[in-house]
């Protein structure tokens, strides 16, 4: 019976959660017919919340199958239960972002960031695919995920950051992050805050989650004859700021190439064309010659991307990835019509 309950109370909650836009507008739409004092509040007026976390200690932990029924690699199911006995399903993948270093197994106690974005299915237990995962938080210890604005307060209104000399901002990848922190998805960690509203903290560590890259969904929608045709309208944006730079391409592949001088000069290096060999020299260190997948960093071994510096129009253009993977910069990726490159010169 008390299971019954349970269900009926998590099927109840995951209806309530998926028609709340209905419900406040039909509740403010009757108190307005009771009473011409009542405010309502449309929900364009409202801030958009980007994750929603659930707390539990793991009950099971499952692998998923692939439609073949293999065990999936990169799938896992994670069953979690709450204090008052909700259930809610985390879906792991291979994009999960392991804010803590603790091993997960039954019993332990997580907490599981997802997209509040995203749209739910009506099952029970609810499933969520998670973004962040917190795995026995030690004791004094606090993390939250959010989106935060250009005041570095977070989308839910309810934490401000304020940065110190000590306060460490990292890619997902341990490197140093050394872009724009606003309208960025943050994994903060803190110990203590003030009691004011918004609750203000000195972080010791940001984490920046990497955006996601827009290419193979558009790719996936568009063929590549067509991809080719957008990719030189898109706008080079580097470290926040557009710049006037020669037009992008795409290749037959649909491998985005973009002007190596332009770019890099934005981000602060130092570029030389040596016209007897062919080759290009950012800094001092990073060296790479037209119409060769042969990339020099520094004294490490040779990095090859798959596609080769070419020139279109009198400029070197190099594959976007050349950024990430030689240049050593924080991201590079296509999101909402723009190439998206930050970073900083050492």
């Amino acid at each position: 019976m008390n299971n019954a309950r349970k269900i009926l109370a998590g099927a109840l909650s995951a209806f309530m959660v998926l028609s709340s836009t209905t419900s406040v507008l039909a509740v403010a739409d009757s108190a307005e017919a009771l009473s011409p004092d009542v405010k309502i509040i449309s929900v364009e007026d409202e801030k958009i919340v980007y994750f929603n976390a659930f707390t539990g200690v793991v009950k099971e932990i499952n692998p998923a199958l692939n439609p073949d029924g293999s065990v999936s690699a990169e799938k896992t199911f994670v069953l979690t239960e709450s204090v008052d006995g909700s259930l809610t399903q985390f879906i792991i993948n291979k994009d999960t972002f392991w804010a803590t270093d603790a091993s997960l197994k039954a019993g332990s106690v997580v907490t599981g960031y997802y997209d509040a974005t995203r749209p739910v299915i009506m099952i029970y237990p609810p499933q969520y695919v998670a973004e962040v995962m917190v795995v026995d938080l030690p004791e004094g210890q606090n993390v939250k995920t959010d989106r935060f604005d250009e005041n570095l307060l977070s989308s839910d209104q309810w934490l401000k950051l304020n940065l110190s000399d000590e306060t460490q901002i990292l890619l997902e990848n341990g490197r140093p992050f050394t872009g724009e922190l606003k309208n960025r998805n943050l994994v903060v960690y803190y110990d203590v805050t003030t009691k004011s509203i918004p609750a203000q903290t000195t972080p010791s560590k940001i984490v920046v989650l990497q955006e996601q890259d827009d290419t193979a969904e558009l790719l996936s929608e568009l063929d590549l004859q067509d991809w080719a045709s957008k990719v030189p309208s898109m706008s080079l944006v580097v470290n926040g700021k557009t710049i006037q730079a020669p037009a992008p391409f795409a290749k037959e592949d649909g491998t985005v190439m973009v002007p190596v001088r332009a770019v890099a000069e934005a981000l602060g290096f130092e570029v030389k064309w040596n016209n007897e060999e062919k080759s290009v020299t950012l800094n001092k260190g990073i060296t790479f010659t037209l119409f060769k997948d042969y990339y020099i960093y520094m004294r490490t071994a040779p990095i090859t991307l798959g596609t080769a510096p070419d020139t279109r129009g009198g400029s070197t253009y190099v594959p976007m990835s050349f950024f990430t993977e030689v240049a050593r910069m924080d991201e590079a990726f296509v999101k909402d019509g723009q190439i998206i490159i930050n970073g900083s010169a050492q």
